[in-house]
């Protein structure tokens, strides 16, 4: 163009556009304190948003994951997701006291408990579970266990079974009854006229161990001089005339 004898010529302009804040790197911050994690994160130019998970395999306030994760490229200023451990989760020890050993099985294994068990008299029935440790409503790491008390049923002694034969009826059963045992009484003919109405057998035999409160067969005789054979003894033998 041409004004006033000035030359003119089309200008230049130059627009520079920003490509906003570019991609960078996400630090590996796995293993790291929930503190550490953060920092390295702000100077690498993320921001942090922080979850909280349960884990057995990471501490505690430590971090177990990112997202996005380590090694990813990722715009500066945008969010990363870290999610840091609060260690073994808790559960509650649910009460199992009174019920069979199955049944208390099914329960600890239902809120991810183990268990271990012994046996122990008791005065509740057999295969009851008597006792528990920890406590019911205790909060324990899953996974652990819980010791069990189970009933064995009533503590047993044992003792030895009198020599009964050649005793009255009467002597037989109050020697059982003082050894703690009880007498089941049968008869059983004889000619012998002596072993009328005295011990002829008994079965356990004298000097067996036994539980106490079990039950000794007695065999009383009982004369008839037309039975046709004579008296005849057990394992510890009969009586005859002397």
């Amino acid at each position: 163009c041409n004004f006033l004898g000035f030359s003119c010529s089309n200008p230049t302009v130059t627009i520079t556009v920003s490509g906003g804040p570019g991609q960078a790197e996400v630090p590996d911050v796995t293993g790291l304190s929930q503190d550490d994690a953060e920092q390295q994160l702000e100077e690498a130019g993320f921001t942090a948003s922080v979850e909280s998970q349960s884990s057995s395999d990471v501490d505690s306030g430590l971090v177990i994951s990112t997202d996005p994760a380590g090694g990813e490229m990722a715009r500066r200023g945008s969010e990363v997701t870290v999610t840091v451990s609060t260690g073994v989760a808790k559960v509650k020890v649910p009460p199992v006291v009174g019920m069979t050993l199955n049944a208390a099985k099914q329960q600890l294994s239902a809120v991810g408990l183990e268990f271990s068990s012994s046996q122990e008299p008791s005065d509740r029935p057999k295969g009851e579970v008597t006792a528990q440790s920890p406590d019911a409503g205790t909060a324990v790491d899953a996974g652990s266990s819980v010791t069990l008390t189970v009933s064995s049923g009533p503590e047993t002694t044992d003792v030895d079974v009198p020599p009964l034969v050649g005793l009255t009826q009467a002597d037989a059963e109050s020697q059982l009854t003082s050894a703690g045992l009880v007498a089941s009484v049968q008869t059983q003919d004889t000619t012998i006229q002596p072993q009328d109405g005295r011990v002829i057998n008994q079965s356990p035999s004298q000097g067996t161990s036994v539980a106490e409160g079990s039950t000794v067969v007695i065999t009383v005789g009982r004369y008839n001089p037309d039975a046709g054979g004579g008296g005849t003894g057990g394992d510890s033998g009969g009586i005859g005339v002397d």
